[in-house]
């Protein structure tokens, strides 16, 4: 699971979540450590999910998430930790879904867990900071104000009740910021992103190097200062918002992250003629030739074939145009190359089903290119 949140590889989630299901198999059905078994099962589910999108496995989530409940007596002390954990896989649902039910029961889960947390328990920060988060997530849907104002009010109460040098502080901090930064988005109050930026350079400053989300929150202050430029047109935070990315490309974050800093970083460069325009598009091409390269579902690869594309060929034509033909080529060449690679990885099903039945094989790729024949007519 903790090398998972470092290299984003479905493979190492995967494994987590074979062995917690063994470790459930074993376990007889009345042991005290069951519930927590379920809970930490469903938690891994709920990871995957967020990495793969698949809705079998938030279902499962959610279902032995409600067991583990179900089995912790009202008095026991892991029960609010539970209702709150079983909010948090709502939570994911919904914004998978965007159905409103898992939202309204993410809520409702966190708010039972604040009202069975005594004033001053070590999980009154994390409960708070949860139903700070499913708050933001409803505004984001409904566009509702008072939502906005609670996800705010109750991650400054996660934030206040956390000591400094707590582990969760940069989370809750971060999750803080975002909330001002989406109120900003909605009001346009300049004083809104100047809170954002305040606690997402907080974040940055107290987050050590080599941290698994530090790169997801350099991303998130570069934002911030992207779209404050939106409002000053100063250019400096153009600058500092590109700097920005460019620093988050070379920390130890998942290959995901890390790319769409050097896309953004790219793309804010042409756009406003910064320099090492050339330099980011290079670093996100070698970045997608990393994540292509790792698993990844069809879905995925279907995905990576656009995305490929449209970036080599951006890039390819950024260089053209300051005279690096060469490296336009190579770039154009890498780009082919690696559309290639997802091809054969889409190709392998089919080789697959050749092996048991060829008659079947062939019989559906005589469908699939009729279809695309038909679709480019």
């Amino acid at each position: 699971m903790v090398r998972f949140q470092y290299t984003d590889n479905l493979s190492d989630i995967s494994e987590a979540i074979s062995c917690q299901q063994k470790a459930v198999q074993l376990t007889p059905s009345e042991h005290a450590n069951m519930p927590f078994q379920l809970d930490s099962l469903g938690m891994s589910l709920g990871r995957r999910f967020e990495r793969n999108g698949d809705e079998d496995d938030i279902s499962e989530s959610i279902a032995l998430r409600q067991r583990a409940v179900e089995l912790t007596p009202i008095d026991h002390a892991e029960k609010s930790k539970r209702l709150t954990n079983l909010g948090t896989s709502f939570w994911r649902r919904f914004n998978h879904t965007n159905n409103p039910i898992d939202i309204s029961k993410a809520i409702s889960y966190h708010q039972q867990a604040v009202q069975l947390t005594p004033n001053g328990h070590i999980l009154m920060g994390m409960i708070l900071n949860n139903l700070g988060i499913s708050f933001l997530s409803r505004f984001e849907r409904n566009g509702d104000l008072h939502d906005i104002d609670q996800a705010i009010s109750f991650q400054q109460r996660a934030v206040q009740l956390t000591p400094d040098g707590d582990s969760n502080m940069p989370s809750w901090m971060n999750n803080l910021g975002t909330s001002f930064l989406r109120r900003f988005e909605r009001t346009g109050d300049l004083s809104e992103i100047e809170e954002a930026i305040s606690l997402q350079q907080r974040v940055v400053q107290i987050t050590p190097d080599g941290h698994a989300q530090l790169t997801g929150w350099l991303n998130n202050l570069a934002l911030s200062y992207a779209l404050r430029f939106e409002s000053t047109r100063d250019i400096h935070d153009v600058q500092k918002a590109a700097s920005i990315y460019q620093q988050s490309t070379s920390t130890f974050g998942p290959p995901a992250y890390r790319l769409t800093a050097a896309r953004k970083w790219a793309q804010i460069s042409i756009t406003h003629d910064l320099p090492h325009a050339l330099k980011a598009f290079g670093t996100a091409i070698d970045l997608m030739s990393h994540e292509a390269g790792m698993h990844r579902t069809i879905e995925q690869r279907h995905t990576d074939l656009g995305d490929i594309s449209q970036l080599t060929t951006i890039a390819a034509s950024v260089a053209f145009a300051q005279g690096e033909s060469e490296k336009a080529l190579e770039w154009l060449e890498q780009g082919r190359c690696l559309v290639w690679s997802q091809l054969n990885q889409l190709r392998t099903p089919v080789d697959t089903l050749r092996e048991h039945d060829e008659k079947l094989a062939q019989r559906f790729l005589d469908i699939f290119c009729s279809i695309t024949v038909r679709r480019r007519s």
